[in-house]
């Protein structure tokens, strides 16, 4: 029953629907076009003891992946980004530099992966190379113990370097994305004209 009033409301009111598909794809495309270029920048991690521990056992290799789980996590938090901030003199909060950092590190891994987006090109390296000096010192903190065999140290495997162009604009997903929006309002607008027209034809109001 509810397909067909939608049915119906599209054939009666299928101008005005397409209308609003096509300002709601052209306009939320050329917002996402206009919108200031972002550079992301790269560094690549990874979790160590030093002494380098030759042949490490299952469990510190499992501790290994631990810790990089637990870096991985800290990357984004103020603990790291304050830091960052006031060694780069950042205009930013540490939860608003969070919010442009992405850390991931790979399933049975040592290694974290640090990503950083940013307006410039130049700071975004910047911003990742300090996040990997920072948590090599946050690292360096944790002393031998029993269940730590050695001292943990985090070494870069690939630096951060500055990128040469921004990010593509994926403004298709964008239109695409406003275009369902507007077929949505554009429905609910036709189907409630339909309604209307009905309820004007019976003579009974419109409930509101």
């Amino acid at each position: 029953m509810q397909s067909a009033v939608y049915i119906r409301a599209i054939r009666g009111s299928w101008l005005l629907i397409a209308v609003f598909v096509a300002c709601g794809g052209i306009g939320l495309g050329a917002l996402a076009q206009s919108r200031e270029p972002v550079y992301t920048s790269e560094a690549r991690l990874l979790v160590t003891f030093t002494p380098t521990l030759e042949h490490p056992s299952q469990q510190t290799s499992r501790l290994m992946q631990r810790l990089a789980k637990t870096y991985t996590t800290a990357v984004a938090t103020p603990r790291v980004t304050e830091p960052v901030i006031g060694k780069l003199g950042l205009d930013t909060t540490p939860e608003e530099l969070g919010e442009q950092i992405t850390a991931s590190s790979p399933v049975n891994s040592h290694e974290i992966r640090v990503t950083v987006t940013d307006t410039s090109a130049a700071r975004a390296a910047a911003i990742v190379n300090a996040l990997a000096a920072e948590l090599g010192t946050i690292a360096a903190r944790n002393k031998p113990s029993a269940e730590l065999p050695a001292n943990v140290g985090i070494s870069v495997v690939s630096g951060a370097s500055v990128p040469g162009k921004p990010e593509p604009v994926r403004w298709p997903l964008h239109a695409l994305a406003g275009a369902f929006a507007g077929f949505g309002i554009g429905l609910g607008l036709a189907v409630l004209r339909g309604r209307r027209n009905d309820d004007a034809q019976t003579g009974v109001p419109l409930r509101r």
